[in-house]
């Protein structure tokens, strides 16, 4: 009997304890622009972030960046593990900086989508619950950038 309550309050802990998964990753994304706001290893580099997991892509001028970066991700609370590849390459800062700021505070509310800012072009890549598009999409257009490339996969 006391085994099969065991099972009873397992499964109720992780049904309750589901919700908040995504509610962790909304507030690991939002202080990683937090910090890409304020710290160069950030300038370079997307990120996203699943169950725990920060997945990053991009570039870091130096590998003493890169590893700067890395170790401090794995130290934000909630951060199972970080994957991904970051290279090593030239991070080029130019006017489209404003821009890139303005789409990261944008995406720090949606944690699965990361973008590619160029040439005032701002590509959005990952997954989004399909009722969260329009309303990322009126953010992105205040931001006005010269055109919106979508590669979202809807949840």
């Amino acid at each position: 009997m006391k085994f099969a309550n065991l099972h009873i309050l397992a499964l109720l802990a992780a049904v309750l304890l589901l919700p908040s998964c995504e509610d962790k990753d909304a507030e690991i994304k939002a202080d990683l622009t937090a910090r890409a706001k304020e710290q160069m290893e950030y300038a370079g580099v997307r990120f996203t972030v699943a169950d725990g997991v920060v997945s990053l892509s991009g570039a870091c001028a130096t590998e003493q960046m890169r590893n700067k970066l890395i170790g401090q991700i794995k130290k934000v609370y909630g951060v199972r593990r970080v994957a991904g590849k970051v290279v090593i390459a030239p991070v080029i800062i130019g006017t489209d900086w404003q821009l890139k700021l303005g789409v990261d505070s944008v995406l720090a509310d949606y944690p699965a989508v990361q973008a590619l800012v160029r040439d005032s072009t701002v590509a959005l890549e990952g997954r989004l619950e399909p009722e969260q598009w329009p309303k990322l999409r009126v953010a992105m257009e205040r931001l006005q950038p010269h055109a919106l490339v979508i590669r979202l996969a809807l949840k």
